[in-house]
């Protein structure tokens, strides 16, 4: 009888973790450092997952068709220096019709020095992902940053991240898992 009553007790408390842990799973209560943005306003749909410790600066979730949507999240580094990442959606302009253009439009600026090129596919999309410095003489600061460039429903995405110059592997390390765990839910 003893054993029973162990038996159901154990049972309990084994279902009562289980439980405890699906919900922390599905409500981000996870020790991986990362949260998950989802965005299902507005016409264009998506999600990542983000580093925990980032806030949100900017989201614009619009149902025009010709609405500029997008989202920033703003992180520290160790050092107290910002990290930006950011996702754009828009319509082409009647000047650039692809997403080739764009990055050449994009490298075209003053003030910004390729240092890659290349293609892959996000979400299973063809993009183009390109590593650049750029310089802004307002301030006189020089950013590192890594975008990724690609076409979904007829409209123009770009997700991106930058900090300072010297960040390129805090900048790398948090695109890789952008463009990892991206995904287009529309």
């Amino acid at each position: 009888m003893v054993n029973i009553i162990k038996n159901r007790v154990l049972a309990r408390i084994l279902v009562v973790v289980l439980i405890f842990s699906c919900l922390a799973n599905l409500f981000g209560c996870n020790d991986s450092g990362y949260k998950i943005f989802e965005q299902l306003k507005g016409i264009d749909h998506y999600s990542f997952e983000y580093p925990s410790g980032y806030k949100l600066a900017l989201n614009h979730a619009y149902s025009a068709p010709q609405a500029v949507n997008g989202v920033r999240l703003v992180g520290k580094l160790a050092d107290g220096s910002e990290i930006v990442l950011g996702v754009n959606i828009s319509n082409y302009s009647s000047e650039y019709t692809d997403v080739k253009q764009v990055v050449d439009r994009l490298l075209s600026v003053s003030g910004r020095e390729l240092l890659e090129r290349s293609s892959s596919f996000v979400s299973g999309e063809p993009c183009e992902i390109v590593t650049l410095y750029t310089e802004t003489t307002s301030n006189l600061t020089s950013k590192f940053e890594k975008t990724a460039l690609f076409s979904h429903n007829n409209r123009k995405w770009d997700f991106y991240v930058y900090s300072e110059r010297d960040k390129s592997e805090q900048v790398n390390a948090t695109f890789e898992h952008l463009f990892n765990t991206f995904v287009l839910l529309s």
